[in-house]
């Protein structure tokens, strides 16, 4: 035998030896590896999967929280408008607001074909929806109303005159729903003497027969607790869909009950905003649920949402049950506790994941039901791909060395290529959506940790989204909030009055209110809720209404008003909550001021002496009694009256003055504000507002705005 061919033999013996040993040891590892590769990626995508169902149930929990306020607040503005309208003395109405009364032959003109929904025709068929968003309808509730001929005439006229008054409401109506953006089914307001007019106006003359809004629960409870009233699901009248109303109480200008506004939303997109991946949003189960009697009902899901139900029966509300009570429970003390979070145990026979959303107390939470199936069927694929990959590439190993090495290149090479390929695209979208283009979407179907994180940047945009929503959302009850303070003062021979609020956030707790009373006189307040942001601005909004409502009729009686707010407030802030404020009333008639103030700084008035012209004295309206919320009965004291003369100065103002703090710290505080006013005593209101506000600003500097800062100026002529 040659050299040549025992060398050829050599180099052989030793490549099949080492491919024999290399096959072996790497058809051990490569299954070994396969394995612990399966089983991490099914945790994974497990663990990513719950993260991201908390996620979601967690940023729909805040979201329906800032709705919730919003929609509140939208409410009170209608109410305000009722209000307004109820106080002013009817007119014909405008073809701009025209009112028709269903039951008539006649069409509503400009009709907008831009209702989502159906309604049902005068036969209770439901149809295509014709409605007009600058027109109302009105309803004549009771049969001889109706009837020129009526024996009650006196209340056939007030009917007509209320009717009359509503009709002035359409503007205020579109405003509010352009405002919130799709959210409203119907807007409409019931009154006691027998009207019902709703928003946008139906073109389909529909016959009321027994149904009677001043019988459903949204009139009956906000009626009888005097504020405003979520109701639990019901059947509209209408367009036959599952709705929750929302609605509160107005009153004449005497203080008597009015009737009552509300709003309706479709049950059905109150899930709009929680937005689930396409594969888990088909196949989950979702409900909102509210503790009661130590069980869950479930408010609000798919099977609730029936058209053609009959509005005269109740929504059958369910009762959310379990295998695994005590995994039931323990979801409810976590969501009652604040806590959102995900669970394992099955629901209808199959194996699920239960996400939770934070709540509270007596406080409604979502839960988002979804299949494990669903959830682990990725991990599964991938498990079973990477099985199969493994026995294919033991199988080519028994191929020469040469060809296994052109493969491991060939595969490397597109391995390479499916790994850097995906991680461009999400590169490229994670680019797109720093733009602001929330709808950028990275499509990887790799099957691995890449397409993971793809889905990641893909729910991100949605995620921003709803980001933005809430700052859209938390803008209008900015907007609200500042529609309720005055924008100009009551104009006097005598007085020459100004007031502002800086708010130190979006919205705040401070209010600063003028009203024009009987006999010229001119009512002042002032007022400062505990605390910063929506809370205090909702209930500020609330307090303002109570006063108006009341202070008409108390004008010469400051403490008596200020004794009904603090019953109000314990009422509607059930104690969590306080409220400093002062009340006066100006008479220009024999130049008096009277007072009372509820834990409120005291009023500075600021005269020049009558011997020393050159000398200012500086007189306090001391508090007369404890803030407002705090005790049931407290005494509240009158102050004065005092004689005003040609060139006295009042200033009312909230602790954020002469609280406001510099760089290092050190407050503006009362000496220097005093000063300033001494200064200024013989500018005009204006004048001398502007500069305080200037000096304050100017002290703080770069500081940011910690308190709210309100005042109002008196400076008589």
């Amino acid at each position: 035998m040659s050299i040549r061919r025992k060398w050829t033999l050599l180099l052989l013996a030793i490549v099949l030896i080492s491919l024999g040993i290399s096959r072996i040891l790497y058809t051990q590892m490569t299954i070994h590896l396969a394995d612990n590769l399966r089983q991490t990626i099914h945790r994974v995508l497990v663990s990513d999967a719950e993260r991201q169902l908390v996620g979601i149930v967690d940023d729909f929990t805040r979201f329906s929280v800032q709705q919730r306020i919003t929609l509140e607040m939208a409410l009170h503005l209608q109410a305000e408008a009722v209000e307004r309208c109820l106080a002013e003395t009817p007119s014909s109405p405008s073809h701009a607001t025209k009112i028709e009364d269903l039951g008539h032959d006649e069409r509503l003109p400009e009709i907008e074909n831009r209702f989502e929904y159906h309604i049902r025709d005068a036969r209770g068929n439901l149809t295509v929806a014709d409605v007009s968003f600058t027109h109302q309808s009105a309803f004549l509730l009771d049969k001889d109303l109706s009837n020129k001929e009526s024996p009650n005439s006196e209340k056939r006229s007030r009917a007509l005159a209320d009717r009359t008054r509503l009709s002035t409401l359409t503007d205020e109506y579109h405003f509010i729903r352009s405002k919130l953006k799709g959210d409203l089914l119907w807007q409409y307001t019931t009154l006691e003497s027998g009207v019902h007019t709703d928003y946008p106006g139906e073109t389909s003359p529909l016959e009321m027969g027994d149904y009677d809004p001043r019988k459903r629960i949204w009139y009956t409870q906000a009626k009888k607790l005097g504020k405003t009233f979520w109701s639990l699901p019901t059947v509209d009248v209408t367009t036959g869909l599952t709705v929750i109303s929302l609605s509160m109480p107005v009153y004449y200008p005497d203080g008597t009950f009015a009737g009552v506004t509300g709003m309706d939303l479709a049950s059905a997109n109150l899930f709009d905003a929680l937005k689930l991946p396409p594969g888990w949003n088909e196949v989950s189960s979702k409900m909102l649920v509210v503790p009661w009697k130590g069980k869950l009902i479930i408010l609000d899901q798919s099977s609730y949402h029936k058209l053609e139900q009959s509005w005269q029966v109740p929504v059958q509300l369910e009762t959310l049950e379990s295998k695994r009570p005590e995994l039931l429970r323990k979801i409810q003390e976590k969501a009652i506790s604040g806590k959102p979070g995900v669970i394992q145990m099955p629901y209808k026979g199959e194996e699920a994941f239960w996400a939770y959303g934070a709540g509270a107390p007596g406080r409604p939470f979502p839960i988002v039901i979804v299949p494990k199936a669903e959830i682990v069927v990725e991990a599964d694929a991938t498990g079973e791909y990477i099985q199969d990959s493994t026995y294919e590439t033991i199988k080519s190993t028994g191929l020469l060395f040469l060809v296994v090495t052109v493969i491991v290149v060939v595969v490397g090479f597109k391995t390479a290529k499916r790994i850097t390929q995906p991680i461009g695209e999400i590169s490229r979208a994670a680019s797109k959506l720093a733009k602001g283009d929330f709808d950028a979407r990275a499509d990887i179907s790799t099957g691995d940790e890449l397409e993971a994180l793809a889905h990641v940047v893909n729910d991100a945009g949605a995620k921003f989204r709803e980001r933005e929503t809430m700052k859209a959302a938390l803008a209008v009850a900015q907007e609200v909030q500042q529609r309720l303070l005055p924008s100009v003062a009551p104009e006097s021979d005598r007085f020459d009055i100004v007031g502002t609020s800086l708010y130190c956030n979006e919205t705040g707790g401070d209010y600063f209110d003028f009203m024009t009373l009987d006999h010229e006189k001119i009512g002042l307040a002032i007022a400062d809720v505990s605390g910063h942001g929506i809370g205090p601005a909702l209930l500020m909004a609330s307090f303002r209404g109570a006063l108006r409502s009341h202070a008409e009729t108390m004008s010469d009686l400051p403490e008596e008003l200020l004794g009904i707010l603090n019953t109000y407030l314990l009422h509607e802030s059930g104690g969590d909550q306080f409220v400093t404020a002062f009340y006066g009333v100006l008479n220009p008639q024999n130049n008096t001021f009277i007072w009372s103030a509820a834990g409120h700084d005291p009023a500075l008035l600021l005269r020049r002496n009558v011997k020393n012209p050159d000398e200012i004295e500086i007189l306090e309206l001391p508090n007369t009694g404890l803030p407002l919320g705090i005790v049931e009965e407290p005494d509240y004291a009158r102050g004065g009256p005092i004689e005003l003369v040609t060139g006295d100065l009042i200033l009312i103002g909230t602790d954020g003055i002469w609280e406001t703090s510099d760089a290092a710290g050190e407050p503006f505080g009362k000496p220097r504000m005093l000063e300033l006013l001494r200064e200024s005593i013989d500018l005009t209101a204006r004048a001398i507002r502007e500069k305080l506000i200037d000096a304050v600003e100017q002290f703080r500097g770069e500081s940011p705005q910690t308190d709210d800062v309100t005042l109002v100026v008196v400076k008589v002529q």
